[in-house]
């Protein structure tokens, strides 16, 4: 079962506004600089697509993607930024929390814009995030866009 995680919290709207705003802003810098600094201003111009491009795709990647609880447990795709399997036996429990959680060493903060569910974990699991890192999460904060069905799907097995 597919619980997606950036509905509630408007990204794609935001994403598109970070988009739109970029590439105003963008274009508005690379006229104001080419004719002393075209270099820089073609730079400058890149850098802005690149950010455009990578709002873009993590938009679509979090519509495509989400938390899916299965046989094996569960299994995260938070869009471009955090992967990896949570399985049933490395899941301690699951409570709802309010306050975004503070920085801590073996926590993953994978929530779009904050956090709704902690989920803590017997065992350490490596999760992929962004640019390739690898960390190790005994905890981990997920938004998630209906809480209640996902606290009925995993209930039955944690027991």
């Amino acid at each position: 079962m597919l619980f997606t995680v950036h509905r509630r919290r408007a990204w794609s709207l935001i994403a598109g506004c970070l988009a739109a705003l970029s590439a105003i802003e963008g274009a508005g810098v690379h006229l104001a600089l080419a004719p002393h600094a075209p270099v820089v201003a073609w730079v400058l111009t890149a850098g802005s697509i690149s950010m455009i491009a990578w709002l873009v795709d993590d938009a679509r990647a979090l519509a495509r993607g989400g938390v899916t609880v299965d046989a094996r447990g569960v299994q995260l795709a938070i869009g471009r930024r955090w992967r990896g399997a949570l399985p049933w036996h490395a899941i301690d429990r699951v409570e709802r929390i309010s306050a975004r959680p503070p920085r801590a060493p073996e926590l993953v903060r994978a929530g779009v814009l904050g956090a709704d569910l902690m989920v803590h974990l017997r065992a350490p699991c490596e999760l992929r995030g962004p640019g390739g890192v690898r960390r190790r999460a005994r905890r981990v904060a997920l938004a998630i866009d209906d809480v209640d069905g996902f606290a009925a799907a995993i209930a039955p097995h944690l027991g």
